[in-house]
């Protein structure tokens, strides 16, 4: 059994600062272990200075990254069957179901309180509880899948990545040059159309066209 002294030493050791990325609308406190009975609970309860209107707390935190304690704004609330603890959104005390657990899932209602005696509760790893098989074979798989993403890109020079770009660049800017070559000529060849039938259309004008000479000698003969 570990002894309150070992328990205070342990929950002080990340205990330098208050964490204000949580936006928590109190202070919290990193700690690496929760208390894990009654008597540690109370040394750490004086320890963080909490009181009877705002009970001493040690739990997840909303993301399941590390456990927390902290004074809450009530004495303690009612945990339901089934059910582990986090502190959410700005400071609220949460049910977590913990139906996928292997074992340790609460089997009867508790006092937030007395979250030590469901050690499972608090103990965490990569974002899940380790309880919850589930949800750490998801992360498990998320970090090898990015692992392997890592791995493959890692080493291959800046160029091999950026040549297929530029290739792709290129053949657009050729693709775009022949379009535009081939509208001006299609149409250089209707304004060439539009001049030629306008020279016949002149020609067979000035062939029709008669001279005054010729007029007057048409006059003569009549």
């Amino acid at each position: 059994m570990i002894s309150p002294k070992a328990a205070l030493s342990s929950s002080m050791m990340l205990d330098n600062e208050k964490l204000p990325e949580y936006s928590y609308s109190f202070g919290v406190y990193r700690v690496e272990e929760c208390p894990m009975n009654q008597s540690e609970w109370e040394v750490a309860a004086e320890r963080r200075q909490c009181n009877k209107t705002h009970g001493y707390h040690c739990a997840p935190d909303k993301y399941h990254s590390t456990l927390i304690e902290f004074c809450y704004t009530k004495k303690r609330i009612l945990i339901h069957t089934g059910n582990c603890v986090e502190l959410a959104a700005d400071g609220i005390l949460n049910h977590v179901k913990c139906q996928n657990f292997t074992n340790g899932c609460p089997e009867k209602p508790y006092y937030s309180n007395e979250l030590y005696t469901y050690p499972n509760c608090m103990s965490l790893a990569i974002g899940c509880f380790t309880s919850d098989k589930e949800c750490l074979k998801e992360r498990f798989n998320k970090l090898q899948g990015s692992r392997t993403i890592k791995q493959t890109t890692e080493g291959i020079p800046v160029y091999l990545i950026a040549l297929p770009v530029l290739i792709c660049f290129v053949v657009v800017i050729v693709l775009i040059f022949i379009f535009r070559r081939k509208v001006s000529k299609i149409n250089q060849r209707e304004h060439n159309g539009e001049l030629e039938e306008t020279e016949n259309l002149n020609f067979i004008t000035e062939d029709f066209q008669v001279s005054p000479i010729e007029e007057n000698q048409s006059k003569y003969f009549l």
